[in-house]
């Protein structure tokens, strides 16, 4: 029972790894790709949309990949919306954020 329960552990292991791998790869892309706010939006939406082929684990290997590296590309865009909304709200411009 002891040895099953270790190769379940690391199967599971595993497989996050893999995840985390792939979501940040994918990511990576698109981060690399996009030019502006839109092009992530867009990236998220087409990546996003449930994927009809392939076996059930794969299509919930895609999904788990995507939700990871949406949640990474969505915090960085909240972050540069963020920024800009600070920018415009400062008196002083762009040079009382710094």
């Amino acid at each position: 029972m002891a040895i099953e329960q270790q190769t379940n552990k690391e199967m599971v292991q595993v497989i996050e790894q893999y995840i985390e791998q792939e979501s940040e790869k994918w990511a990576q892309h698109v981060l690399s790709n996009a030019k502006t706010v839109d092009d992530l939006m867009t990236a998220i939406w087409e990546h996003g949309k449930v994927k009809k082929d392939g076996t059930e684990v794969e299509r919930m290997l895609h999904r788990l990949i995507y939700e990871r590296g949406a949640s990474r590309i969505k915090a960085l865009i909240t972050e540069i919306e963020t920024l800009a909304l600070k920018r415009a709200l400062s008196p002083k411009g762009d040079s009382a954020i710094r």
